[in-house]
């Protein structure tokens, strides 16, 4: 590995660290500054400490698909493989629950912004109620 590349995860270790213990972060802002502290041990070898800071994110972040894939792959690199899966389908579920509000609003302005009678407007509107939202 270059040497800049070691300094530069050692500089987001060092930073996400004074972040978290300098107490002015709570909730969201600590799990994401855990979530890349563990990003840089990660890159450097460091899985126990990545895996721990990947949970502690998950912990203060329930909804942190981005963290539970991150420990879903050091995790099956670490051979437990009933982990991983778990983490691994948390995530899909996760980003897929968060691009339902997405989906939906792409969706209907696709069936607003076509023709009455296309092809295009009917495939929105019978995705529309396949997502369980009204048309």
């Amino acid at each position: 590995m270059p040497i800049f590349a070691r300094e530069a995860q050692a500089t987001q270790i060092v930073v996400c660290n004074t972040v978290i213990v300098s107490g002015q972060w709570t909730g969201r802002n600590i799990a994401w500054a855990s979530g890349n502290r563990g990003d840089g041990y990660g890159d450097s070898d460091n899985r126990d400490r990545a895996i721990a800071d990947y949970s502690e994110a998950i912990r203060l972040g329930p909804k942190n698909a981005d963290a539970l894939a991150s420990r879903d792959r050091l995790r099956l690199y670490r051979g437990n493989a009933a982990k991983a899966l778990a983490d691994l389908n948390q995530a899909a579920y996760l980003l897929r629950q968060n691009a339902k509000p997405e989906a939906t609003r792409l969706l209907r302005l696709a069936a607003n912004d076509c023709p009455p009678s296309s092809s295009e407007r009917l495939a929105a509107r019978a995705e529309l109620k396949a997502l369980g939202a009204v048309p």
